[in-house]
């Protein structure tokens, strides 16, 4: 009986390992495709509901599995196949977080260690922003996952700009003008410390119909009536401390502002214009893991190389 049961368990084993390396491709290729494939994408080519399919089919056998383990009295923390168990819940969780019922259910059959682990809070945390519309929590979570959690997370943005925005629409007047650059840092399309971006939430504003205008160029420099010519470096020195001391006209910090309620809102956004920006957003974590040295080769990331820190709180 108990060669058996070690039998089974090998066999379990093997499923699992083939199934989270499944899901974690899924969850990759997902990734690849918002940096690759533009809005002219054929349905030939490429679905991303099909990916979707696949990659919620490999999970929801993968918490079947994980609890066919522990029904066994097997703990995740002493098997093999199950450690890497908290991070394919949290995926589970990232993917339905915007389904109140499927996340209660997945809860319910969840033990109490696995809910626990820091990566699944993490995911909980993000769920919970989401559906209370919590958007500044939401993108603290956002910003702290794996590139794989946020692969799972990434489909939510789009919600978040949408309701974001809606929700600015009702509470700034039309007298209002919000710095472009303020707004993409609101809405993760720049790092919270950057000055810059003001061009992606000028095409954010531009998706959904809220006027973005930008401030005119500054004037170039007036002309000299009289040029001094320098006889001695003692001239020269006295010319540099009169130009120091000259008050420059910077131009302004923002390229320009966004105002509301000038416009009907479109019902929905421009789903070309959403998926480039969904691109940007890509490009900047990975140009981010790879300032760091942390971005990993698809084979890594497939083998499951980043539960070494992406498990962490």
């Amino acid at each position: 009986m108990l060669s058996l049961c070690l039998g089974q368990r090998v066999e379990d084993g093997t499923l699992v390992t083939a199934l989270q390396q499944a899901a974690r491709f899924y969850l990759l290729a997902g990734l690849r495709s918002v940096q690759l494939l533009d809005g002219v994408k054929t349905q030939q080519d490429w679905s991303d509901k099909l990916n979707d399919e696949q990659l919620a089919s490999a999970l929801s056998q993968l918490q079947a599995l994980y609890g066919l383990h522990e029904l066994a009295g097997f703990d995740h923390e002493d098997v093999p196949e199950l450690k890497d168990a908290g991070e394919f819940v949290a995926y589970d969780l990232l993917l339905h977080a915007d389904e109140p019922q499927d996340v209660a259910w997945m809860l319910l059959k969840l033990s109490p260690k696995l809910r626990k682990l820091p990566i699944v809070q993490r995911a909980l945390r993000a769920f919970v922003a989401l559906q209370t519309d919590d958007f500044r929590a939401f993108f603290a979570e956002f910003g702290a996952m794996s590139l794989l959690e946020q692969a799972a997370a990434l489909r939510h943005l789009p919600k978040v700009w949408d309701r974001g925005l809606r929700m600015m629409n009702k509470g700034f007047g039309k007298q209002d003008r919000f710095p472009l650059e303020e707004l993409a840092r609101w809405m993760h399309l720049a790092d919270p410390e950057s000055e810059g971006e003001g061009e992606l939430a000028e095409r954010l504003c531009n998706a959904m119909k809220i006027q973005a205008q930008r401030h005119p160029p500054p004037p170039p420099p007036a002309p000299k009536e009289n040029e001094e010519v320098a006889d001695s470096w003692e001239v020269v020195d006295d010319l540099t401390a009169k130009v120091s001391s000259l008050s420059v006209k910077k131009a302004p910090s923002s390229i320009g502002f966004a105002q509301f309620k000038l416009a009907p809102l479109l019902e929905r956004m421009d789903s070309g214009a959403v998926r480039s920006l969904l691109r940007d957003v890509v490009s900047r974590i990975e140009a981010t893991l790879a300032a760091e040295g942390a971005l990993l080769t698809t084979t890594e990331l497939i083998m499951g190389k980043t539960q070494e820190t992406s498990t962490s709180g």
